[in-house]
């Protein structure tokens, strides 16, 4: 008898199952490059400077004379009031950076590129000077940690006059040039307050110029007025023999 089965060999293969279409993989992202930090070297005081640090009116233009007299420095910046305005939204970027800072040397390795970027303008315009001993390097307008930065080999003097002697020479000063001194006015109009923001403001700047002595002992020196009879301290500093002629002393009044 004839079978209606179809033979085994003639039955419907089932069809092999197809591979999924394979897209051609995407090209490897490049790397990023690292980022190439500014070459800042030139960007600097290359010479060795003073910056007296301390507040007006505590002797600092008797101490910028002294360390030329002592032969460590050649040229004293004196007050450049304009260099100061022209240049203050620099100085004031560059301060909000170091006020963030605690450390020196932490300061130093993370934006010590950044500050002389900030600052090269100013930079170029006092390369030829090397005793600052007034405004805008000299004082406490520039925070110790910025000048470190744009003057490695920098050295630092505080100068302490008595605080109440200091007070009474400050407005004595101020209000013999109202000119300069807006606040002038608030030593009759609100006696309290310009003495509350000299002390506030001198014990600020005290503490960063310490914050800047334990990082660099070396290169900062605390003296008292009274110190300044004769060159022996500062000579010692500047580790130099002391000239014999006796330290001069300039525009420092009683109050």
């Amino acid at each position: 008898m004839t079978s209606d089965a179809a033979p085994q060999d003639m039955a419907p293969k089932a069809e092999a199952p197809q591979e999924p279409e394979q897209k051609p993989a995407p090209a490897p992202t490049p790397l990023a490059s690292p980022a190439v930090r500014p070459d800042t070297s030139k960007l600097v005081i290359p010479h060795p400077v003073t910056f007296v640090a301390s507040p007006y009116k505590t002797a600092t233009t008797t101490v910028g004379k002294a360390v030329v007299a002592l032969g460590v420095g050649k040229r004293d910046m004196l007050h450049r009031g304009p260099l100061l305005r022209d240049h203050l939204p620099a100085i004031k970027a560059a301060n909000t950076l170091a006020r963030q800072a605690r450390f020196a040397p932490v300061f130093m390795e993370h934006h010590t590129d950044e500050v002389r970027e900030i600052l090269a303008d100013l930079i170029k315009a006092v390369r030829k000077f090397d005793v600052f001993s007034d405004a805008p390097l000299g004082h406490a307008h520039v925070h110790p940690f910025v000048r470190k930065a744009i003057a490695p080999q920098s050295k630092f003097i505080w100068v302490h006059r008595p605080v109440e002697e200091w007070i009474s020479s400050v407005r004595r000063w101020e209000e013999g040039h109202p000119e300069t001194y807006a606040r002038h006015m608030f030593w009759t109009s609100d006696p309290e307050r310009r003495p509350r923001e000299l002390r506030r403001m001198r014990k600020i700047h005290v503490q960063r110029f310490r914050a800047l002595a334990r990082a660099y002992p070396d290169d900062c020196l605390e003296i008292k007025v009274s110190e300044l009879e004769d060159f022996t301290k500062l000579a010692e500093f500047y580790g130099v023999e002391p000239p014999e002629a006796p330290l001069k002393r300039y525009n420092v009044n009683s109050g």
